[in-house]
């Protein structure tokens, strides 16, 4: 089932790949290594400014753990010793991990489901999540909203 308003034509898997590394959305990406490594640091310190809100515990303290999550999962350089110049981003992964969430959004628009848009990066994405939140309040779904003026512990959500 199409979700109104989000366009047909998909691109291909190369496109998409050829896109994310020509706009270092992926690939040898704009952000440095060195802040990397500090937010990994951050979080394994327990910041909770660098926990995007999720609950973590004790699971990832470990400075080399988040490292070894980050290289797993995102494709960074599993290398410690690598501290400064460029960072990557797998861009295959990168692809496997949008095409998990189309699906998600997906069955969200199909089964009419509530969704909350969160980002670390507001930004590069707000447009992304207006267009998508249209899409999918237009096939029924129920956009999740912030109250204006709620805080944290870590500050205000906005």
């Amino acid at each position: 089932m199409p979700i109104p308003g989000i366009p047909s034509d998909t691109p291909t898997r190369a496109d998409l790949i050829d896109h994310l590394v020509r706009t270092r959305i992926a690939g040898d990406v704009a952000t440095p290594r060195e802040n990397n490594l500090s937010h990994y640091r951050k979080l394994a310190n327990g910041d909770r400014h660098f926990w995007l809100g999720l609950e973590l515990g004790d699971r990832w303290t470990d400075e080399q753990d988040v490292l070894a999550v980050m290289a797993e999962r995102c494709g960074v350089v599993d290398d410690p010793e690598h501290r400064h110049g460029q960072d990557t981003i797998d861009p295959e992964l990168t692809v496997d991990a949008l095409e998990r969430m189309a699906a998600r959004l997906h069955k969200a628009a199909e089964d009419r489901q509530s969704v909350l848009f969160a980002t670390g990066h507001p930004g590069g994405l707000l447009d992304v999540h207006r267009a998508t939140a249209a899409a999918l309040r237009a096939a029924g779904c129920e956009i999740v909203v912030i109250p204006e003026g709620l805080a944290t512990e870590e500050g205000m959500v906005f």
